[in-house]
């Protein structure tokens, strides 16, 4: 959990729409020190959190690189799922989890810069 994980997590006290209900991460010091600041509880694995059923969704602020592995989990459990750009870093990965969220009826969404954005409508214009 670092500071991404701050940013979001201020954004959603501020929102007032949602609760932070747990919190997870390896290190112990960092869960505990984010559960402390946002009043949720330090989840003792992340299989916890998958399967406490009063928790609907996730936001996933892990490397790139297991997204698949983490999502296809959240998704496996039922949990709504929120990811950091990029959602993979592959094509096929990308596929993998979209078509997981798909099968298991649930929501996956992703953060998106304005420079990305910029970068995708170039890029279509120009064909």
């Amino acid at each position: 959990m670092g500071w991404w994980s701050d940013v979001l997590a201020d954004a959603i006290q501020r929102s007032k729409k949602m609760t932070i209900a747990a919190c997870y991460s390896r290190s112990v010091e960092k869960r505990e020190k984010f559960a402390a600041k946002y009043g949720c509880r330090a989840a003792a694995s992340y299989e916890a959190i998958l399967n406490d059923r009063s928790i609907e969704a996730i936001i996933n602020t892990t490397p790139n690189g297991v997204h698949r592995e983490t999502t296809l989990a959240a998704a496996a459990a039922g949990k709504h799922v929120f990811l950091d750009k990029p959602i993979a870093n592959t094509i096929a990965d990308a596929r993998a989890i979209t078509d997981a969220c798909r099968r298991a009826k649930v929501v996956a969404g992703a953060r998106l810069s304005a420079s990305a954005r910029i970068a995708f409508q170039v890029g279509k214009a120009g064909n």
